[in-house]
C-alpha cells in the first residue's frame, strides 16, 4: 500500500510539467502515458517500445527482472479503469480537506493495515495538492514572459489570441493555486479541479474508461452561482466546457459524460448546462462518449435538441432509461437517492459516482458456448477438448426440456468456474495492487480505513455480461419447433450437420435460417425463449456473491467480444456456421432478415431488462432519411420514447447506410471522418480492423435485405 502510494506521490511531485499560453485548463495526458512505465509489475509480459536507446535499455532490464520473477506481478483485474470517481467530494473539500478527514480517521484506528492505508491517502492528497501549485508556478512564469511554455511546433504555429480573455494565463495560475488543494469556489475552479481529479486517477491507473460522470449535475451549482452574481457568462462557460471536452478527448474517447436524468430527490435534473453540453458536442463535432439519461418527465425541447445532435451521425449521445434503471438499481440494494444518481462508466456500465465499486465487465459468459457443451456432452469442437461438464450422450436428448436442462447445467458450471476465478484474482489484487488514489474519491473507504480493492466502497457489486442471448434463443427455438414439434428435421441429422459445420447440409441450413423463428422479428415464440435464457442466467448469478460480499449483477452486453468469442464457437442450430460472429449485445444475429428497427426493439423489450441492473445494450443502424424530422414529427425521439416505455434500458444509433460504408472501405481517405457506433462506443470506420468493418456492414445491411 505505502510503496504504491509513495511511488505515485513521487511521480506527481517530480514529473516534468508543461503549459501553453493557449491553455484554458492546465494539465494534459502527455505526462500520464509514460506513467505506465512506473508500474512494471503490471506489464504482464508487454515490452514497451520507445525508440530511445537509453530508455529502451533501462526498460528492457526492468522487463527481464519481472519476467524472471512472476510471483511479483501485480494483479490486473476488474477494478482497473471502468469507474466514476466521487469528484463531487474533490470539488467540495479539496485534497487538503480530504487529507484532514484521513488524519481524523487515523485517531479511530490502531490496526497497522488501516494506518498504512490512511497514511497512503495522506501522502497522495499532499502530492495531488502540489500538482496544482506546480502548475501555478509555471503559469506565473509564463505570464511574466518566462520559461515553462510548451514549444512543440504544432502549437507554436497557432495564431496569437485576439484578446487577453483568450489566454488567461494569470487567471489560470490563480485557479491552480486554489485547486485541487482547496475547494472550488467558482465554475472555473470547479472545472479545473474536475480535470485535475481525472488526471490523478489516470496517473494511478492508465486511461481506461475512468469517467467524470454527471457533468451537468456536478457543475451546475457553480455555474448558477456565477451566472447570478455576474462573474460568468454563458459563452465563457461554454468555452471552458469545450476546453474540458478537448482535454478529455485526447487520446482516448471512452470516458463517458452523462447529462439529464433525475435528481436524488426524484425531480428532473435537466439544467442550463445540459443544453450547453449538447451545444459543445454539436459544435466541436467529436465522437466522444456522451450519454443522455432519459425519463418520462424530461423537457421536450431538451430531448429534441439531443436528437438533433444524434442526427449529426457521430453515434452520440447514447440513451439510458431512468424509469427502468433506477428501480433496477434499487432492486440490488441501493438507497433510492443513490440509485437516482447513477452514471455511466465507459460503454453502458452503471455505477454510483463516488459510492460504488461495481467491478465493471468482470466476466463475459459466452452462452452459445454453454449450449454447444450441452450438445456435445461438455466437449468443445473448436478447442478439441473437454471444457464443460459432462451432461450425457447428445443422442439421449429426446425433448426440448431435456436440452434446456443440459444447457442450464452448463451455464451453472460456467458461472461457478468464473466465480472461483474472480475470487482468486481479487485476493491477489488486494495484496499486490491496491488503488489508494481511487479510494480517496470513493466513500466509505476513508471512514472504514479500507482500500477500494478490499471492499471499502459503500456499495460493492460485480458486473457479469451475458453474450449471445439471441443466438441461444434462435438455436433453442429451431430445435424446439423443427425437431420436437414439427418433426421436419431429425435430431440425429441435425447433430451430423452441426458436426460437419453444415458442409453438405446447405438445404438444412437454409431451412434453419428461414423457417425457424428468429429473435428480432417480434415473434413471441422465440422471444419467450430469449426471456427464459436471460432469466436462467440472472437466476444463476443470484446464487453467488462476489469476493467483497456484493451481488453479481447481470448485464446483457457483449462489447466486441461477439467477434472473438464467435471464433471459439462451432456451428449452431440457428444456422450460424463455426467461427462466425455471435449476436452483438441485444441485437439480432447477423443472419436474421430484419423487417425494421421497430421489430428488433419490440423483441428486446420483452426481455427482463430490469433484472440487468449492470446495463444492457442495443445498437440500431438506421438511414438518415428514416429518422429525419418531418412536419414537426421526430421519428427518432418517438422510437426512443416508445422503446423505453416498453421496458428498454438503453439504445444507441449508427445513422448511416451500408452503401456508404462499402464506399469507405474502397476509398478510406475520402471517408476519414465517417463515424460508426461499434459496441457501446463510437469510432472512425476506416480505423477499424477489416473483420470489425465487415461486422458493422453486415449488421447495417441486415435491415435492408
Amino acid at each position: 500500500m505505502l510503496r504504491r502510494a509513495k511511488a505515485l506521490a513521487h511521480f506527481l511531485l517530480n514529473v516534468p510539467l508543461e503549459v501553453s499560453r493557449f491553455d484554458l485548463l492546465a494539465g494534459d495526458r502527455s505526462w500520464i502515458r509514460p506513467s505506465n512505465w512506473n508500474y512494471p509489475d503490471l506489464w504482464c509480459g508487454w515490452r514497451h517500445e520507445t525508440g530511445d536507446p537509453l530508455i529502451q535499455a533501462e526498460l528492457d532490464e526492468i522487463f527481464r527482472f519481472f519476467e524472471a520473477s512472476p510471483e511479483l506481478h501485480g494483479a490486473r483485474t476488474t477494478v482497473h479503469g471502468h469507474c466514476v470517481p466521487g469528484f463531487e467530494k474533490l470539488l467540495r473539500l479539496g485534497l487538503d480537506g480530504i487529507a484532514a478527514s484521513a488524519l481524523e480517521a487515523r485517531k479511530r484506528h490502531s490496526d497497522l493495515a488501516a494506518l498504512d492505508y490512511l497514511d497512503a491517502v495522506a501522502w497522495l492528497c499532499y502530492a495531488g495538492s502540489q500538482l496544482g501549485k506546480r502548475y501555478a508556478k509555471l503559469l506565473d512564469a509564463a505570464a511574466a514572459g518566462g520559461s515553462g511554455m510548451r514549444t512543440d511546433r504544432k502549437r507554436s504555429r497557432s495564431p496569437e489570441p485576439r484578446s487577453a480573455s483568450r489566454c488567461p494565463t494569470q487567471e489560470l495560475a490563480d485557479v491552480c493555486r486554489q485547486v485541487p488543494a482547496g475547494p472550488a469556489r467558482n465554475f472555473y475552479e470547479a472545472i479545473q479541479s474536475l480535470w485535475f481529479g481525472q488526471l490523478l486517477v489516470e496517473a494511478e491507473d492508465s486511461p481506461n474508461a475512468q469517467s467524470p460522470g454527471r457533468i451537468d449535475y456536478l457543475l451546475y451549482p457553480y455555474y448558477k452561482r456565477d451566472i447570478e452574481n455576474g462573474s460568468l457568462s454563458r459563452e465563457r462557460a461554454k468555452e471552458l466546457l469545450a476546453a474540458f471536452w478537448l482535454k478529455m478527448y485526447e487520446p482516448y474517447d471512452v470516458h463517458d459524460t452523462v447529462i439529464g436524468g433525475l435528481m436524488p430527490d426524484g425531480s428532473d435534473a435537466t439544467n442550463e448546462l445540459s443544453y450547453l453540453v449538447l451545444e459543445v458536442q454539436e459544435e466541436l463535432g467529436l465522437y466522444r462518449q456522451l450519454s443522455v439519461r432519459y425519463h418520462s418527465r424530461m423537457p421536450e425541447d431538451f430531448l429534441r435538441k439531443a436528437c438533433d445532435v444524434e442526427r449529426k451521425g457521430l453515434g452520440v449521445p447514447q440513451w439510458f432509461n431512468d424509469d427502468n434503471l433506477v428501480p433496477a438499481l434499487i432492486g440490488i440494494g441501493l438507497e433510492p437517492q443513490d440509485a437516482r444518481n447513477y452514471a455511466i462508466i465507459g460503454c453502458i456500465e452503471t455505477t454510483i459516482p463516488g459510492l460504488a465499486d461495481p467491478r465493471a465487465v468482470t466476466h463475459y459468459s459466452a452462452l452459445p458456448e454453454c449450449l454447444e457443451w450441452a450438445l456435445w456432452n461438455g466437449f468443445c469442437p473448436m478447442a478439441g477438448k473437454q471444457m464443460g461438464v459432462e451432461t450425457g450422450d447428445p443422442l439421449g436428448i429426446d425433448s426440448y426440456e431435456e436440452l434446456f436442462r443440459r444447457y442450464a447445467r452448463q451455464v451453472a458450471y460456467e458461472v461457478e468456474r468464473g466465480v472461483a476465478d474472480q475470487h482468486r484474482q481479487e485476493r491477489s489484487q488486494v495484496e499486490t495492487c491496491p488503488m489508494p488514489m481511487l479510494s480517496i474519491f470513493t466513500d466509505d473507504c476513508i471512514a472504514r480505513a479500507l482500500d477500494i480493492t478490499a471492499g471499502g466502497a459503500r456499495y460493492n457489486w460485480s458486473m457479469w455480461c451475458a453474450v449471445g442471448i439471441p443466438d441461444v434463443a434462435n438455436s433453442l427455438a429451431a430445435v424446439k419447433k423443427l425437431v420436437f414439434e414439427e418433426g421436419t428435421v431429425s435430431w440425429s441429422e441435425l447433430l451430423e450437420a452441426l458436426k460437419a459445420n453444415f458442409d453438405g447440409y446447405e438445404p438444412l441450413r437454409q431451412m434453419l435460417i428461414n423457417r425457424a423463428p428468429k429473435y428480432g422479428l417480434d415473434d413471441d415464440y422465440v422471444d419467450r425463449i430469449a426471456c427464459e435464457v436471460a432469466e436462467q442466467y440472472c437466476a444463476e448469478l443470484r446464487r453467488h456473491r462476489d469476493p467483497r460480499g456484493g451481488p453479481i449483477v447481470p448485464s446483457y452486453f457483449s462489447f466486441t467480444n461477439c467477434l472473438w468469442m464467435g471464433r471459439m464457437v462451432a456451428a449452431l442450430p440457428e444456422g450460424r456456421k463455426a467461427g462466425q460472429p455471435l449476436a452483438n449485445n441485444l441485437c439480432a444475429w447477423d443472419g436474421t432478415r430484419l423487417e425494421s428497427p421497430s421489430t428488433l426493439l419490440k423483441s428486446a423489450a420483452k426481455l427482463p431488462q430490469r433484472k440487468a441492473a449492470a446495463g444492457t445494450s442495443i445498437l440500431l443502424d438506421v438511414t438518415p432519411s428514416a429518422v429525419a424530422r418531418n412536419n414537426g414529427c421526430d421519428p427518432l425521439l418517438e422510437l426512443i420514447r416508445t422503446y423505453f416505455a416498453m421496458g428498454g434500458n438503453h439504445c444507441e444509433f449508427t445513422i448511416v447506410d451500408a452503401k456508404r460504408l462499402r464506399e469507405a472501405q474502397k476509398d478510406p481517405d475520402r471517408y476519414r471522418n465517417l463515424i460508426v457506433r461499434v459496441a457501446g462506443y463510437s469510432a472512425r470506420f476506416v480505423q477499424l480492423d477489416p473483420q470489425l468493418q465487415e461486422h458493422v456492414i453486415e449488421r447495417t445491411e441486415s435491415y435492408y435485405r
